[in-house]
């Protein structure tokens, strides 16, 4: 049981590596080029009777922030066909800064919005256009806090890895010095190693 918690623990370190190393890497394009990914779902007919219910969701990484998005609309379609899934995909567009939801929400003139050290929640006031609902909602923090954060996990698995083997080596786990010839307690700091001691 042991071995398959030590495994689960350094798979997720493994995955906390790629989605840090992706943020760095996201953090530097995002200063040259915005890239959105989003899916749209939806229900409801194209009869006119009924409304269309559209959610729509976005990531977007520019300038250095990465937002997340979502929009709710409501609208009547006067015949038609209306198409309700599909993924949306805008790779390389200019990148239009901070703040992010001013630029990325639609009627960010009526936006709601609490910032700070590049972190953003911004929502927009139920905007009715017509028959037409549209409420958007948006979450933003800096790229390089994803980085730093999703880099913890792989620090701690590094740090006991290094750990484990300073002790394979004969050396003293917290200070690193020569156990050799006093292999039950440490002279310099007195720690007990863990065979000696357990």
């Amino acid at each position: 049981m042991k071995k398959l918690r030590q495994g689960m623990f350094v798979g997720l370190a493994a995955l906390s590596l790629l989605v840090c190393l992706a943020a760095m890497v996201l953090s530097v394009r995002s200063f040259w080029a915005a890239d959105r990914i989003g899916w749209t779902g939806g229900t409801g007919s194209s009869s006119g009777a009924t409304p269309v219910y559209r959610q729509r969701y976005w990531v977007v990484s520019d300038c250095g922030g990465l937002c997340i998005q979502s929009e709710y609309a409501e609208w009547y379609v006067r015949g038609g066909q209306v198409l309700l899934i599909s993924p949306l995909v805008q790779w390389g567009s200019s990148p239009k800064g901070y703040p992010y939801g001013e630029s990325y929400l639609f009627n960010w003139s009526e936006l709601r919005h609490v910032r700070l050290l590049g972190f953003e929640l911004a929502h927009s006031l139920p905007n009715h256009d017509g028959d037409n609902l549209n409420i958007t909602r948006s979450v933003t923090f800096p790229l390089p806090f994803l980085a730093l954060v999703t880099s913890v996990l792989p620090a701690c698995v590094l740090r006991a890895w290094l750990r484990r083997r300073k002790y394979a080596a004969g050396l003293c786990a917290k200070c690193g010095y020569d156990l050799r010839a006093t292999p039950d307690r440490c002279p310099e700091c007195g720690c007990v190693p863990e065979k000696a001691g357990g």
